[in-house]
């Protein structure tokens, strides 16, 4: 079974770097986090935030406010960037820098229970797709509110599983998402999880629990994403045998207002954040994300 196989083989990957994780009572703090040499160069005029978000239940969401300086004008966009399964915030951190390069604002969180990396409250065994759902939720209703973010102009971006939610999401909030951007939405997740026999194996062999999989169970994510009209950017590599480019050209078929694009040669993945290790595939890729918000007029 496909996803199952990458799902173990995301486990090996994250549980090198698993650790508990005590979370501060504060709501914000500053932080001064590393970045690479190439990063740096890429842009150096902006700022690194780290925040916790408070949830209803009391836990908390980790993340990064990637801030440009070079503006004098406080209020801009924001692109809220959701990352894949077993990965954190900061798998999209290079393109939430580039976001910075275009005068925006870019938050990058760590899903409740999402890896075993995670900086955020929560158990992977506790965490669902709706789970996540409800994160995504959360951190645009914290920003919403915010005065320095023009709140009609918040954006989201997600990748496999984080565009999956993204999609969702932005479903269901449709009056606060200015523009959805998808990078190989995992919308063969319900398929996948069909394919699948409940029983022990949930304890043995994935980090995910059972409710991850109940709640899947003859779900069909493209009946929650069509009140979404506003325009939506899909990039899916072509090559990408994880989730195939055919769930994208259905959901893109959905879509009212959809462009989508693939990245010839890509598999699942578009730089090495994100499993692509023999080809970066950066710079296609932003060239397309660039030109679709050059099109949403301010």
């Amino acid at each position: 079974m496909k996803m199952l196989k990458v799902i173990l083989c995301l486990l090996i990957l994250s549980s090198c770097s698993n650790k508990n994780t005590s979370l501060s009572e504060e709501n914000t703090s500053s932080s001064n986090t590393s970045l690479s040499s190439e990063e740096i160069s890429e842009n150096t005029s902006f700022s690194i935030e780290e925040l916790y978000i408070n949830k209803e239940n009391n836990s908390k969401i980790y993340g990064k406010l990637y801030s440009p300086i070079n503006d004098t004008n406080i209020k801009k966009p924001l692109v809220i960037l959701s990352h894949s399964a077993f990965l954190t915030g900061d798998s999209l951190k290079k393109y939430a820098i580039h976001f910075t390069s275009l005068n925006y604002y870019a938050f990058t969180f760590d899903f409740c229970g999402g890896s075993s990396s995670s900086k955020s409250d929560g158990n992977t065994k506790d965490m669902t797709i709706f789970t996540e759902v409800n994160d995504l939720k959360t951190v645009i209703n914290y920003f919403v509110n915010k005065d320095f973010v023009l709140s009609d102009k918040i954006y989201l971006l997600g990748s496999s599983q984080g565009g999956l939610v993204s999609a969702l999401t932005a479903n269901e909030m449709v009056n606060y998402i200015n523009g959805l951007i998808l990078f190989y939405p995992a919308f063969n997740i319900p398929d996948q999880v069909n394919n699948m026999s409940s029983g022990s194996i949930f304890n043995q062999f994935i980090p995910m629990g059972e409710e991850y999989i109940n709640t899947l169970k003859d779900y069909d994510p493209y009946k929650h994403i069509d009140l979404f009209t506003k325009k939506v950017l899909i990039l899916h590599g072509d090559k990408d045998n994880t989730v195939p480019i055919s769930y994208s050209i259905k959901a893109s078929e959905i879509y009212k207002n959809c462009i989508l694009k693939t990245i010839a040669g890509a598999s699942h993945g578009f730089n090495k954040d994100n499993y692509s290790f023999f080809k970066d595939y950066d710079t296609e890729v932003l060239k397309y994300v660039d030109s679709f918000l050059n099109t949403i007029v301010f």
